[in-house]
C-alpha cells in the first residue's frame, strides 16, 4: 500500500511542473519573466507604500499641530472671518510640497475655527473658515459662509488619506450610529451618522440647506487617493438634541 500522504502528493504535483517546464521551454520562460515581473511590482509597491505612510506621518503632525495651536486661543477669538475663501480653487490631490508651505500655528491663528472629533475613527481635527490647499492641509474647511452648528446642513470638506484619523481617511470606516463631534466658534454639537454614499464631484446640492428644519452635518471627501478622481464619499448626520 502507497504511504507519503499530503507530502508525496506534493511531491508528485511538483514534478509534474518540472516535466511540463522541461517539455515546453517557453513555459519556463514565462515562469521566469512573471516571477521577475511581480517582484519588481512588489518592490515598487512597498516604496510606494513607505513613502505614503511617511507622507502621511508629516501630515498627522500638521493637524495634531493645529488642534494643540486652536486649543490654546480657541477663547480668544469667537468672531466670524471675514477673508475667508470658499471658492477651493487651489484645491487639489495633497502632496508633501504643499505640506512644506504651510505654517499649522499661523493657519489656525489666521482661520481656525473650531474642532472636529470622531471617536470611533480616533479623529481630532481642527476645523478651519473655508476652502484652500493650505487650510485642508491643517484640517477640515468650512463649505459655506454663515454656517452655524446645529442648525441646517454644516458642511465641511477634507483630503482623503488612507489611515484612519489622518484628515478624513478614516471616514470609509464610519457605520451608521457612530457620533461626530463639532466643536465651531465656541458652540458644541453631536450627530450621529445616517448614511455613507458615493457621489460625482457635479452634485453639489449635498452641501446646500435641506428643507423644513432638518438639522445634518455632511462631511465630505475624495473616494480615494488617486488624483483626478470623479467621485466624493459623503458622510450624512443627524443632529442629537
Amino acid at each position: 500500500m502507497e504511504g507519503g500522504g499530503p507530502l508525496r502528493k506534493i511531491r508528485v504535483k511538483r514534478q509534474k511542473i518540472k516535466n511540463l517546464f522541461l517539455k515546453y521551454p517557453i513555459l519556463r520562460r514565462a515562469a521566469i519573466v512573471l516571477g521577475a515581473l511581480f517582484v519588481v511590482f512588489m518592490i515598487i509597491f512597498s516604496i510606494l507604500t513607505f513613502k505614503q505612510n511617511s507622507f502621511e506621518k508629516d501630515v498627522y503632525a500638521m493637524q495634531t499641530e493645529g488642534v494643540e495651536q486652536f486649543q490654546k486661543r480657541k477663547n480668544k477669538n469667537g468672531n466670524r472671518i471675514n477673508n475667508a475663501d470658499y471658492t477651493a480653487a487651489d484645491v487639489r490631490t495633497l502632496t508633501p510640497r504643499d505640506l512644506q508651505k504651510v505654517d499649522a500655528a499661523e493657519q489656525i491663528n489666521q482661520y481656525g475655527a473650531g474642532l472636529l472629533e470622531i471617536p470611533e475613527i480616533s479623529l481630532r481635527l481642527p476645523i478651519l473658515e473655508g476652502m484652500t490647499q493650505a487650510n485642508l492641509s491643517v484640517g477640515a474647511g468650512t463649505a459655506k459662509i454663515d454656517q452655524e452648528v446645529g442648525k441646517g446642513n454644516f458642511a465641511l470638506l477634507g483630503h482623503y488619506m488612507t489611515n484612519r484619523g489622518v484628515l478624513f481617511g478614516g471616514l470609509r470606516f464610519l457605520q451608521r450610529g457612530n457620533i461626530v463631534k463639532v466643536t465651531y466658534h465656541e458652540r458644541q454639537a453631536e450627530y450621529e451618522v445616517t448614511d455613507t454614499k458615493l457621489i460625482h464631484k457635479s452634485e453639489v446640492q449635498y452641501m446646500e440647506d435641506p428643507e423644513g428644519k432638518e438639522k445634518i452635518l455632511t462631511l465630505i471627501t475624495c473616494d480615494s487617493s488617486r488624483e483626478g478622481t470623479p467621485n466624493r464619499l459623503i458622510i450624512r448626520a443627524k443632529l442629537k438634541e
